[in-house]
């Protein structure tokens, strides 16, 4: 799932529920035309997961350049580091 956090609003409830939130770098995850989330200097888009492993493969599926953002161009591609070396999911980062 994905959702609209500036002052915690993916983190803390993931954390209540048992589940994990992500609140990327400002404008690594473009904003999604109709989400209903404000594009602004705090607000970002983060993915929430069951696992880490779920966080990592949305951050990387839906991460990348806004090309209506002209600062998101600059940013450099993202990785994850020993994500390649899982094969399965139970393994963790």
């Amino acid at each position: 799932a994905l959702g609209g956090d500036g002052g915690g609003s993916v983190r803390i409830p993931a954390s209540i529920c048992g589940v994990y939130g992500l609140k990327p770098t400002h404008r690594r995850i473009p904003n999604i035309s109709g989400s209903g989330i404000v594009d602004n200097s705090v607000v970002c888009i983060g993915p929430i997961g069951a696992t880490i492993y779920d966080i990592a493969l949305a951050y990387l599926a839906v991460s990348g350049d806004d090309p209506t953002a002209g600062n998101s161009l600059i940013t450099p591609k993202p990785h994850v580091s020993g994500f390649e070396k899982i094969t399965n999911l139970s393994q963790s980062l």
